[in-house]
């Protein structure tokens, strides 16, 4: 439940605190809404006190507001419009409402300067720290509700990627393949995608930043798909990398590089494992090859109300898996003109060990 998720932040806090990001919002409130543009929505604020959380929403907003978070009697709903007060007066009275304080957290990337401004100038003597350490810890750790609605959403990306292996053909466009698993995933009660989809081909798969574009696919190439589902406001994030036709002697031999080092680090995980050692052994396997000096120093992230959250599974990274963590892991070679490849997993830290949420039926790589 929201308000279990709201005492494991309030748990944290010195004092009140602000927040604007969707994420933080839906995480303690239960409010949530892919109208998240400010153009759309309006700016949102919520002030969490040991009473509370005060949500300062935009007035044609309210409505729908306070009908999605009616059972959380934690939740108070505030509409605002420019007129008689601003969005910042509202802040200040929420905030003067918690009582005597010397400290306000902020979630510093959901805040706007007008905000900021405002509460500066109404608490002159507090001192204002960023608390998105605290947000991104608290969230680090699923509850089990959390936990069946990453299943859910892994399990129909799952089924996607099946029917992704059923589009790599001839002539398919990148953009087509990657519509036609929007629509698949759509129907199977996704709401929408949490980032823009990977499809692509040939070299395109070798530059991580691309979209799909016009590119068929041709014989021999490479076929990347990386995506996801949102599913109960939670997200996936998987890849597989396939091959249309038999594969060359150099691509068996990159992916099958990249899938061991994918499965050597998933096996060592565990609570209480040190995440640079997965970092280590990605490294120490790469080395081990040629094509290792084209590995992308990045190795996967955690995931849930966002397809990437902290702590993410990079070079010095510090802190140690906890169980009831959901990370990726995901690594990729890409190689100018030839391609790259990428196999991505989610994986749920159990007390015993790992469970594996992602995969296919049969693990394949060569497609006819």
């Amino acid at each position: 439940m929201e308000q279990d998720k709201y005492r494991k932040v309030i748990s944290r806090l010195e004092g009140p605190a602000v927040i604007g990001s969707p994420e933080a919002i839906c995480y303690t409130t239960g409010f949530y809404t892919t109208a998240r543009r400010p153009g759309q929505i309006g700016r949102m604020y919520g002030v969490i006190t040991e009473a509370g959380v005060t949500l300062v929403s935009p007035a044609n907003w309210a409505e729908e507001v306070m009908r999605q978070t009616a059972g959380n009697p934690w939740v108070r709903v505030i509409p605002w419009d420019p007129y008689p007060k601003s969005i910042g007066e509202h802040l200040i009275d929420a905030l003067r409402a918690a009582g005597s304080f010397s400290e306000i957290g902020i979630e510093l990337s959901g805040m706007d300067i007008l905000a900021m401004k405002a509460l500066e100038e109404g608490f002159p003597e507090a001192v204002i720290k960023d608390i998105t350490a605290e947000l991104n810890r608290a969230r680090m750790i699923k509850t089990p509700q959390e936990i069946q609605a990453l299943k859910k959403s892994a399990a129909l990306a799952s089924k996607a990627m099946e029917y992704a292996k059923t589009l790599v053909r001839p002539g398919s466009r990148e953009f087509e393949m990657a519509a036609e698993l929007e629509y698949f995933m759509r129907r199977g009660g996704s709401d929408g995608t949490p980032f823009t989809m990977k499809a692509l081909s040939g070299p395109n798969t070798a530059v991580t930043i691309n979209i799909p574009g016009q590119r068929a696919v041709r014989e021999g190439d490479l076929v990347l798909f990386d995506f996801g589902a949102v599913v109960d406001h939670y997200t996936s994030d998987w890849t597989r990398t396939f091959v249309y036709g038999k594969a060359s002697r150099e691509q068996k031999e990159l992916y099958q590089l990249v899938r061991t080092i994918e499965q050597e680090c998933i096996r060592m995980i565990k609570p209480g494992l040190p995440i640079q050692s997965l970092m280590d052994k990605a490294f120490e396997t790469a080395s081990s090859h040629p094509f290792g000096r084209w590995f992308k120093p990045y190795l996967g992230h955690s995931i849930g109300l966002s397809s990437q959250e902290w702590p993410a599974l990079e070079p010095k990274a510090f802190g140690c898996l906890e169980e009831n963590m959901v990370i990726t892991i995901e690594p990729g070679i890409y190689i100018p003109e030839m391609g790259g490849v990428r196999m991505e997993d989610e994986v749920l830290v159990t007390r015993e060990g790992y469970q594996i949420l992602t995969g296919l039926e049969n693990e394949i790589f060569e497609i006819y």
